[in-house]
Parts: structure tokens; C-alpha cells; sequence
């Protein structure tokens, strides 16, 4: 199985220069603790003020910087054109879509650290494990009757869901349907009367261990460039553009 590790909680009047060893001697123990119950994968998801360093000495290994967005659900706008239709997972159709899961981690840049870690079957028990698990809410995207991605939300209070995890098969990616499975989610949370939709994902920085360019190609700081931007195409499912975009001239000149 796999278990979250919460940050210790030390008094505050811990010295300073004791407080990390102190913290991952904790961390350690419950980590024995965990081993002996059969918990094969601890994780921890710590907030910037958390004491990484002594996450870091107890054995865990640093995957990603984790940014977290809302959404005003009584804001959205209305829907793109979209020829996807979703079906519920049922539990006929649960082999298919632990397939499907496992295609949609094909070349992708999601956290993939974890993928190594865990197979399909044991990271969807652990959204199962989950507080908000709601199997309703676990939908097959499928184009043209064929299965093109997956969509799996969580309610955590009659005002707050989480979309836990999107992802869609290699073939049907860059063409805008991202941004459809997440106003699926948008219209779904509406309907159901919830005003926030959250969303953690995973930033350029964690998958690739450095910041985007601030431009490519271009020393001269009098000439025109290409920006920034265009590197975190892929994180808004806007590859496409990628593909459109020149590298040798610069940004201005595709206007």
C-alpha cells in the first residue's frame, strides 16, 4: 500500500540547530512503522515553510514542485465546440480504464518520477484511498466511440471538488481536448451546485530541474526574441503551437 507522511510537529522551544535531526528521526520512525504494516510508498507534499531537509535525510527523494490553482466554477464561460462524449467507469469497465491510465503515461510530463514508483493499479488505489473518493465521478473520454482519455474528480466538501487526475492517449493530444476534459469538470461541478474546483499540477521547473529559457537563440539583447512562454505550451495542452512556431526567427516575425 502507500501512506501520506505529514511535516512533524516540533514545540517551538526546540533549538534551531536540533530541530531537523529531531524532525527526521520522527519521520524515520514512522516510516518503520509504515514498512511494518505493509506500506511499500510513502509520500509527503510539504507547504514552502516545511521542513524538506529533514524529509531529504530520512530517505525521500525530491519529484516536483506542486502549484495549486482554483477555479470559479459560477465563472466559466460557455463550452468549446467538442465532439468528446464521457461514460462513467463502471465496474465492468474497470480494466479498460486502468489500460487507458496507463497510456496516458506515455511520453508525459506529469510528475514522471512517481510513474517508476507505482504501477497503474496501485496509483488509482490510492485515489481510491483518498478522502473524496466518488467513483460517479470517473469518466472514460472517448472520441469517436474510441477511448481517448480519462477524467477523475474528488468531492471534498458540498463546495470544494478536485480534479485529481486528466490525462489523454498520445495520439490525442495538442488538438485542445485537455482544455475540454477540464471544462467537463468545470460544467460538472456547476451542475452539482460546487463553487470551487481545485487542481494541483506538477510546473516546468519539476520536470525538467531547470526554469524555461527566458528565449532561444537570440544574444542580442536589441533584437527581437522568442519568449518564454512558447516552452510551457505543452502544460496547456497547446502543443500544436509548439509545432507551428519557427525557432530560427524570432518571436515578432509570427505575429
Amino acid at each position: 500500500g502507500t501512506s501520506l507522511i505529514w511535516s512533524p510537529r516540533l514545540m517551538e522551544a526546540v533549538a534551531p540547530p536540533v530541530r531537523q535531526k529531531l524532525a527526521s528521526e520522527l519521520i524515520r520512525a514512522a516510516l518503520r512503522q509504515q514498512r511494518e504494516r505493509g506500506v511499500v510508498l510513502a509520500q509527503a507534499m510539504l507547504g514552502p515553510d516545511e521542513p524538506v531537509g529533514a524529509f531529504l535525510d530520512a530517505g525521500f527523494a525530491y519529484l516536483a514542485d506542486l502549484l495549486y490553482l482554483q477555479l470559479n466554477t459560477t465563472k466559466i464561460g460557455p463550452p468549446d465546440e467538442t465532439a468528446l462524449t464521457f461514460d462513467v467507469v463502471t465496474p465492468e469497465a474497470q480494466t479498460e480504464f486502468s489500460e487507458l491510465v496507463e497510456r496516458t503515461y506515455q511520453d508525459t510530463l506529469d510528475c514522471p518520477g512517481i510513474h517508476s514508483l507505482l504501477s497503474v493499479e496501485q496509483t488509482l488505489d490510492s485515489y481510491r484511498g483518498q478522502v473524496g473518493y466518488a467513483p460517479h465521478l470517473w469518466f472514460i473520454a472517448r472520441h469517436a466511440n474510441e477511448a481517448s482519455g480519462c477524467l477523475i474528480l474528488a468531492e471534498h466538501t458540498p463546495q470544494l471538488w478536485e480534479l485529481v487526475y486528466m490525462g489523454l492517449v498520445p495520439k490525442a493530444r495538442g488538438q485542445g481536448r485537455g482544455r475540454q476534459l477540464v471544462q467537463q469538470a468545470a460544467r460538472l461541478a456547476q451542475r452539482a451546485g460546487v463553487r470551487q474546483l481545485a487542481l494541483a499540477l506538477q510546473d516546468y521547473h519539476g520536470a525538467h530541474g531547470q526554469f524555461p529559457p527566458g528565449n532561444l537563440g537570440h544574444r542580442d539583447p536589441t533584437e527581437a526574441f522568442t519568449p518564454f512562454v512558447i516552452f510551457l505550451f505543452h502544460y496547456l495542452d497547446e502543443a500544436n503551437r509548439v509545432e507551428m512556431c519557427y525557432f530560427s526567427r524570432a518571436w515578432t516575425n509570427q505575429l
